[in-house]
Parts: structure tokens; C-alpha cells; sequence
């Protein structure tokens, strides 16, 4: 193969998205929301980081172990009970992907919503949640 070639090919590689990453990232996605509609943080708990921002409604705000973010999302879940969730807004390309959501629920009866935003980053070869917040 002669230099020009393999540098085309390079440059093609390099620009063009990466359907392995859109796919896992999607795929991170799909769990999230789908753990946020059943309360079940147990659906997306292999892909919280080992540090992960979280800011909730209840006051909670600040960085913490992926144990930690377990136990405050489940509560969390439990106290506002889900009623509906999808994120609409999904960016998989880029090295920060993001999504935001709304999430309906019912608190002692009271129906009430949020906006919620989810971020990932690369945690050495795969794509990890680094950020949630329920607003």
C-alpha cells in the first residue's frame, strides 16, 4: 500500500464518527432511562464511574463513590416515584457526551417534574456516567 493511501485512510478514521463509541454510549443511555423509569439504579449501576458528580432536589449536591451514588439515587427514586422519564435530548458524538431529560413523578401523592441532565466520560477504554442531576 503506498503512502498516500495509507494516509487517506488515516484521515477518514479520524473524522469520521465512531460507531463503536455512538453505540456503546447509546447503549448507556438506553439503561439510564430505563433504570430512571422502573427506580431501579441496579439497571445502570456497571456504568456510573467510580466518582460521580450528583445533585438531587433533596439537597444532596457534591461528588461521590459510585456505592454512594447507589444508595442516594435509590432513595432518591423512592421518595419521588417515577411516573415518566425520557431523555430528549441526546449528544453522542464528541468526548463529552451529555443527554437531558424530563423526569415526572409522584411525591406523597403530589405529581411533580424535573429536568435532568446526564454526563459521560472516557474512563480509560469505555464511556462512563460522571454526572447526574435532578433539578
Amino acid at each position: 500500500m503506498n503512502k498516500s493511501l495509507l494516509i487517506i485512510f488515516f484521515l477518514i478514521n479520524a473524522f469520521l464518527p465512531n460507531k463503536e463509541n455512538d453505540n456503546e454510549i447509546t447503549a448507556i443511555f438506553s439503561r439510564f432511562e430505563t433504570g430512571i423509569k422502573n427506580a431501579n439504579v441496579e439497571d445502570f449501576f456497571s456504568d456510573l464511574d467510580g466518582e460521580i458528580y450528583l445533585s438531587i432536589k433533596k439537597g444532596v449536591s457534591g461528588y461521590f463513590s459510585s456505592n454512594q451514588s447507589y444508595y442516594l439515587l435509590n432513595d432518591y427514586l423512592r421518595e419521588y416515584s417515577p411516573l415518566s422519564f425520557n431523555l430528549y435530548k441526546k449528544e453522542t458524538e464528541g468526548d463529552y457526551p451529555y443527554g437531558f431529560g424530563s423526569y415526572y413523578y409522584k411525591k406523597k401523592g403530589i405529581r411533580g417534574n424535573s429536568k435532568v441532565f446526564v454526563s459521560l466520560k472516557k474512563n480509560n477504554s469505555s464511556w462512563k456516567i460522571s454526572q447526574i442531576t435532578f433539578d
